[in-house]
């Protein structure tokens, strides 16, 4: 049984392709350690105080491979990679990102930061 059929979850890709708003947990074992289940408890709270459980799921996938900076979660559509949460992060991001539309860019990956600060220099 290889790493991947231990984790529990879909990968992330697998979730992209379904298309559905959701925010997707890691549930690989570095970022569990590191918070991961408190990270989803936070997610679902605040999906639920802004009033978007009809519209958005929060799913735990397999590792997203960005061991070193757990806990992750990824907001889909759009794959945002959000590193180093904490539950006040967490609900920060599904607060100002997921209902106001507007990243939460200190918790970006950097790569995505320099993506949406192009997009905003073209606009």
């Amino acid at each position: 049984m290889g790493k991947r059929d231990r984790e529990r979850g879909p990968s992330i890709e697998q979730v992209a392709r379904n298309g559905q708003p959701c925010i997707a947990v890691c549930g690989g074992k570095h970022c569990l350690r590191a918070g991961g289940g408190m990270i989803q408890q936070a997610a679902e709270a605040a999906v639920q105080e802004a009033g978007l459980t009809q519209a958005v799921t929060v799913v735990q996938t397999r590792c997203q491979d960005f061991c070193d900076d757990g806990p992750v979660l990824t907001l889909v559509p759009g794959m945002y990679p959000y590193l180093r949460l904490c539950p006040v992060s967490t609900r920060q991001i599904v607060l100002e990102h997921v209902r106001d539309g507007r990243p939460v860019l200190e918790k970006l990956h950097r790569r995505m930061r320099k993506r949406l600060a192009r997009k905003l220099d073209l606009d």
